[in-house]
């Protein structure tokens, strides 16, 4: 997914910032100072074996610093050319209710209180 991401801003006019995701601890960081263009993320979806969830600029990316963007959603390998897990921290998390059913190894996304009645994700 991560590999997805960077091939789709490779087409804006964003650098990377690499140094920040060296300093920092992400994955893939933007420089977006550079650019006149507001910051645009493209619509992520991740897709699960019982659903999707698409995924806002919110959901996927935190300003560290003015002019620097960074994806929240990190690659367990450590290095975003490497395909593999990934982890979903708290930013991804917000605006959703999720209901971790360890008893019959269900995860469930939703975005009122109702988790029960959603679609297992």
């Amino acid at each position: 997914m991560v590999a997805q991401i960077v091939n789709a801003f490779n087409s804006s006019n964003y650098t990377r910032a690499n140094t920040t995701e060296v300093e920092q601890g992400y994955n893939l960081c933007f420089n977006t100072s550079s650019s006149n263009d507001a910051f645009h993320v493209p619509t992520i979806s991740a897709n699960f074996a019982g659903g999707s969830v698409i995924l806002n600029q919110q959901h996927t990316f935190v300003e560290v610093e003015a002019g620097l963007m960074c994806m929240t959603i990190v690659n367990a390998t450590g290095n975003v050319t490497i395909p593999g897990n990934v982890v979903w921290g708290n930013a991804f998390q917000t605006d959703f209710y999720i209901q971790y059913d360890l008893g019959d190894n269900l995860l469930r996304i939703q975005t009122d209180q109702n988790c029960r009645s959603s679609g297992v994700i």
